[in-house]
Order: C-alpha cells, then structure tokens, then sequence
C-alpha cells in the first residue's frame, strides 16, 4: 500500500486500505500525492482526492469519483433530464454530464468529511456505489443510451 508519511494523510491511508479490502488496486499519482485512483474487475474505477491536506483544512475532506463514457453522443435535454433524475435518487453523489470532444461523461462525485472510521466510511462507500447503479432505472438508461445500441458495447470506463 503507498503511505505517505503525514498525520493530516490518516484518513486518505486508511481508506486506501479499506478499498484494497474490498479488491480495489489503489495507486498514488506521481505529480500529486494527494490523488489516487483505484481498478477494479467489476466495479466502477474511481479516483479519491485529498483537498484537506493541500489546502490544509481542518477537517478531513476526501472528494471521491467515478465516470462512464457515453461514445458518439451529446448532451441533449432527454440527457439532462436524466441526470435530474438521476439526482433526485442519489443518496449523496452529485451526478453531472461532461461533453468531451465526440463523447458525454457521467460523472459521480461525494465527498466524505471527517476522520476515518470503519463504519462510516463502510456507509459512504456504500451509498456511494448505489449511487452509481441507478443509471440501471430503465426510465435513466433509456434517455442517456441510444435504444439500438447495446449498454455494454454503448459505455467505456471513464478511467480505464
């Protein structure tokens, strides 16, 4: 596991941890050091950002992400509709819409507050997940998808 020594880093360390518990590879980015991004075989990459420690706030705050690509498509009022709904649903995720060149990102994004501790952040991340399978509503898949286009042909992982 990468540790960086200092006391402010706890709770990004130990949720690192947590997350390599749960199968997640988890890598420190090099330019960085307050960024990781995770893999995993079945779940949702997602990258985790330490902002306490950069901008030294006092409170331990650990914004959290993830993302799928939409392939050949734009943002369109069927899609932002979607995403209000989608928004309407998440537990604590906000969930916005990305336009990159030929295609549209979905992306998650939480921020977890305070000092680890196993339960809590076992809630966050949790929530955090269910967040991402509501794009599974047919009503939300049906307007962010093309109805022709097969779902796993259709989307890439954001951070593959």
């Amino acid at each position: 596991m990468l540790e960086i020594k200092n006391e402010n880093l706890d709770a990004i360390n130990k949720i690192s941890e947590h997350l390599e518990f749960l199968g997640y590879k988890i890598e420190q980015n090099k330019e960085d050091k307050h960024l990781r991004t995770t893999k995993h075989d079945t779940h949702n990459n997602i990258w985790f950002y330490d902002v306490s420690t950069k901008y030294q706030y006092s409170v331990s705050q650990i914004i959290f992400r993830c993302g799928l690509r939409i392939e050949n498509t734009r943002i369109t009022l069927e899609k932002l509709k979607a995403i209000n709904l989608l928004n309407e649903y998440a537990g604590i995720s906000s969930i916005y819409l990305e336009e990159r060149e030929k295609d549209v990102n979905v992306e998650w994004q939480a921020v977890y507050l305070g000092l680890y501790k196993k339960d809590v952040f076992s809630h966050f991340f949790e929530r955090f997940t269910k967040d991402q399978e509501l794009i599974k509503i047919p009503e939300i898949n049906d307007s962010l998808l093309s109805k022709d286009v097969p779902l796993l042909t259709h989307i890439k992982n954001v951070f593959s």
